[in-house]
């Protein structure tokens, strides 16, 4: 029996799991283990957008040499559609930094079949 990574499961993970201790999920049913690079550039793309709508990147970090970096310097690294690609974004923020990390805390969160209206951006 798969287990299925729906809202239910994630709750209980974020109570008892999160910052708690490791876990290892084995024959896992999720939308998310069909996600090829593309879809995941293109959810990113589409976070990206919308927090610049909002002017707010709660949802990213961006570190340059380990250091965290605020506000609207985040918006400013955040991928773009022109990137193309995960690479695409990789090549223009290496031509910027020599060490960078961007996490984005939200993506998980996203349903990959709500409408494409949630990011308008």
């Amino acid at each position: 029996m798969k287990n299925k990574l729906n809202s239910d499961f994630w709750s209980q993970f974020a109570n008892t799991v999160w910052e708690k201790k490791a876990l290892l999920l084995k024959n896992v049913d999720s939308e998310l283990t069909q996600m090829d690079h593309f879809a995941i550039f293109d959810l990113l793309v589409s976070f990206s957008n919308y927090c610049r709508k909002i002017k707010n990147p709660e949802g990213f970090k961006f570190f340059i040499n380990g250091m965290p970096t605020y506000g609207d310097e985040i918006l400013q690294v955040l991928p773009l559609k022109k990137d193309k690609t995960l690479l695409g974004y990789h090549m223009r923020m290496e031509s910027l930094f020599s060490d960078y990390c961007l996490v984005c805390d939200e993506l998980l969160k996203t349903n990959v079949n709500a409408p494409s209206s949630l990011f308008v951006g």
